[in-house]
């Protein structure tokens, strides 16, 4: 006896339902573009950060043109369309983690889809204003 569970089961009602004489024809599909914000290089699972008036954005790892693994790497833009890939002082990408944790396996060091905050420090407050506790973070 064969059983099916019952998702397998639904699927399967709903594909026999829907029979064709032949292949679905689609109209009025317009060519997908890059439109918006593009780092021109292989910069993959980008966590965007605004600090001081320009954004960063930290990317899954990926190897160096010295083929040098690069942990996390960093692109900067000051108006969030032109990005530019921060480079070292002889060209090779600047890595924002080059010391992983001593945890880290480092026989296979990847670093995936960084999430980066920036925690902020604010002066204790004078003995007249409320207190109210502030380590702010932002991450997108």
């Amino acid at each position: 006896m064969i059983t099916f569970s019952p998702l397998l089961a639904f699927a399967a009602y709903l594909l026999s339902q829907h029979v064709s004489a032949g292949p679905v024809q689609l109209t009025n599909i317009e060519k997908r573009s890059e439109s918006g914000p593009v780092i021109l290089s292989n910069f993959p699972d980008p966590c965007i950060i605004n600090t001081r008036g320009m954004w960063y954005a930290f990317a899954t790892n990926t190897l160096n043109s010295a083929g040098v693994d690069v942990n996390v790497q960093i692109a900067q833009s000051k108006d969030f369309n032109t990005w530019t890939v921060v480079n070292n002082a002889d060209g090779t990408l600047r890595d924002a983690l080059p010391l992983p944790p001593h945890w880290v396996n480092m026989s296979m060091p990847n670093t995936w889809a960084p999430d980066v905050n920036e925690l902020v420090r604010v002066p204790q407050p004078s003995p007249v204003a409320p207190f109210f506790p502030s380590i702010l973070s932002a991450s997108y």
